[in-house]
């Protein structure tokens, strides 16, 4: 689960909220209406604060250069002879 899923999630929720809201007020259900305020605070504090974490992605020249190759071991070049050798005897 991503950061995008997280903020959809909680857009969702809040607009589920509001819509409650609106209906507690057209049909005058009052005692909803005290439940559904805080619902509505708490999820957009955590709306907000999801959306404050996200690191800026930087594509500057700060990245660092790609690690050297390694030489090549023993092992390393028994393979590739083992591997030559097969490909001679197969043709």
């Amino acid at each position: 689960m991503g950061k995008g899923f997280k903020d959809r999630i909680a857009f969702e929720v809040l607009m589920i909220l509001a819509v409650l809201l609106l209906f507690c007020l057209i049909t005058r259900v009052w005692p909803l209406v005290f439940l559904v305020v805080p619902g509505i605070l708490i999820t957009a504090l955590k709306l907000l604060s999801l959306s404050g974490k996200r690191k800026p992605e930087s594509t500057g020249p700060a990245a660092s250069p790609p690690a050297p190759p390694r030489p090549d071991t023993e092992r390393d070049v028994v393979r590739i002879a083992f591997g030559i050798l097969q490909r001679r005897v197969t043709e």
